[in-house]
């Protein structure tokens, strides 16, 4: 069975390219732009794993973290970001995150991440 993720993402061609090969890597994805979105479609929902951009129009990482870990202290979630920054890693690892990214993402990185992260 297919591993469900889910991708809050506010780039439109990032998350329209990254549901594109997860799901031809045989994942299931399901992609919102917003940190609302995010959090609410998880309330609802069922996934393995979230992926989940840092800076969003409306949330950061931490908030969107803290909201799913109250719904489910066992999320496995990683951050996708584009801006570097070794403490901001430390602080959301330390709150609980899998993992933080940077991008650009390595494809074949990303594929290991979630296979060993959908393991579990």
């Amino acid at each position: 069975m297919a591993s469900k993720i889910l991708l809050i993402e506010d780039d439109r061609d990032m998350c329209m390219l990254l549901r594109t090969f997860l799901g031809r890597k045989q994942f299931e994805v399901d992609a919102v732009h917003t940190g609302q979105e995010g959090i609410d479609k998880f309330r609802t929902g069922s996934y393995d794993a979230v992926l989940c951009d840092f800076k969003l129009e409306d949330h950061d990482g931490k908030d969107i973290l803290k909201a799913l870990k109250e719904t489910d202290p066992g999320v496995v979630f990683v951050v996708i970001t584009g801006y570097s920054d070794v403490k901001q890693a430390v602080e959301i690892i330390r709150m609980g995150a899998f993992d933080y990214l940077t991008k650009p993402l390595v494809p074949d990185d990303l594929i290991r991440l979630l296979e060993r992260a959908t393991a579990a």
